[in-house]
Parts: structure tokens; sequence; C-alpha cells
């Protein structure tokens, strides 16, 4: 079972190497509507684009990376999962790596929503591998994120919360408040699930003003374990005792 405040799925997130101009106008027609969920449109550009228009091996492997991010986000996961698979063996033909990483995050993404747990940890761990061999931390830091969120999901916690522990402090290094504070809920809702009440309140609590100044879902999610952690321990006075504050 997913939990509600325990996701990893794929994004359209990332931003084409330099390139020319006309290749840079070419991966913003699939990467924009992508980005703001609009996925059918995403897919329709992609196809026609990779079918009739000339392009650099690179942004042929972004635009691919979007269509199947598209895919996925609209719940065809087998589809999506068999085209991570066109994703990964174009990126090791042409030599663009983070077709690899991202196209196995992909596959991994729709593994994990199909029951394939064993699958989907292989392929995370593969595209963690590449990404850190290749000195790319934000690629890792996703990767970090998406194994610890999959560990939970297993029960492995002391595992679970080593990865997720890694990915907060590499969002700390990269300055990324946003995923510094996804990965700090991660945390706080490992130790949930674990049932490790005592730690979560003070796990949380220094970004508390982080939180704040974010948006609503996010706060949400940050919130969701400390709420959990109260209810759990029954009373709203005797939380804090069990959290050490």
């Amino acid at each position: 079972m997913i939990m509600p405040w325990l996701l990893c799925a794929a994004a359209c997130h990332r931003t084409p190497p330099p390139v020319t101009p006309d290749d840079e106008a070419l991966y913003y027609l699939v990467g924009e509507p992508c980005s703001i969920g609009d996925y059918d449109t995403a897919i329709a550009r992609a196809d026609s684009l990779l079918a009739n228009v000339e392009m650099s091996d690179s942004v042929r492997a972004y635009i691919m990376l979007d269509r199947d991010v598209s895919i996925l986000n609209l719940g065809h996961l087998e589809w999506g999962g068999a085209y991570a698979d066109s994703v990964i063996d174009f990126g090791r033909r042409s030599g663009v790596e983070l077709a690899v990483t991202q196209g196995l995050q992909n596959r991994g993404s729709s593994r994990r929503r199909l029951g394939d747990y064993d699958g989907s940890v292989a392929d995370y761990s593969e595209a963690l591998d590449l990404a850190t061999a290749s000195g790319d931390k934000e690629m890792e830091q996703a990767l970090t994120e998406c194994l610890g969120v999959m560990l939970a999901e297993r029960r492995r916690f002391d595992e679970a919360f080593d990865f997720s522990r890694r990915s907060l402090q590499l969002a700390i290094e990269a300055d990324d408040s946003v995923a510094a504070l996804n990965a700090v809920s991660t945390i706080g809702a490992i130790l949930v699930l674990g049932e490790r009440y005592g730690e979560v309140v003070g796990e949380l609590t220094p970004y508390r003003g982080l939180a704040s100044a974010s948006p609503a879902p996010m706060r949400v999610k940050y919130l969701t374990p400390i709420i959990n952690t109260y209810l759990a321990l029954d009373s709203l006075e005797s939380a804090p005792a069990h959290s050490g504050g």
C-alpha cells in the first residue's frame, strides 16, 4: 500500500543541457505542457516531433522522458513502464546518460505503482549508482528520496531512514528548500510507520519556519506525521513528553 503522505513520482523538472536555440524551442513545446500537467498535449506534441523533426540526441532524450512522465502521470502504468524501456535503450545507444538514469527512475515508479517492489528497488538502485558515479547531485537527491519511500513501504525502516537522511543532506547542500522540506517530511512519515513517535517532533520542529513559508500541500505533508504522532499518543498533552519536548 502506498501511504498518502509517502509519494515519489516522476516529474518534468529537469532542464536540458546547453543546446541550439532551435533545440531549446523544440524541448519547450513538450516540456512546458508537461510541467503544468497538460499531459495529453505533451504526448501529442512529443509524438509529432519525434516522428518528424531532426534534433540532437540530448533533446530527443528529454522529449522522450517527458513523454514517458506524461504517460505515467495519466495513470497508464504498463504503457509508461514499457516506454521507459525504450528511453533507457536510447540513452545507452546514444550515450545520453541522463536518459538512462531518469528512464530507470520512471520505470521504477511504474513498477512500484504496479506492485513490483523488488523490480522498483532494483531500478532506483541502479539509477542511484549511475547518478552518484556521474556526480549528478540533483538526481542523487531525488533517487535517495525514492528509495527511502520505497523501503519504508516494505517496512525496512532503518534502511529507509538512512536514505531519507541522505536525501535531506543533499537537499540542504544544494540549498533546495522544497526538496529539503519534502525529505524531512518523509523522515517524519517513516518514523510514524516505524512507531518511533518519540523522535518525530524533534526531527521536524527545526524545519517549522521552512514549512510555514511553503505552499499549502507541502505544509500538509510536513504536518501529517506530527498530527499522526499526536493521534497515536492519544493526547496532545502527552505528545511533548514522548517527543522529548
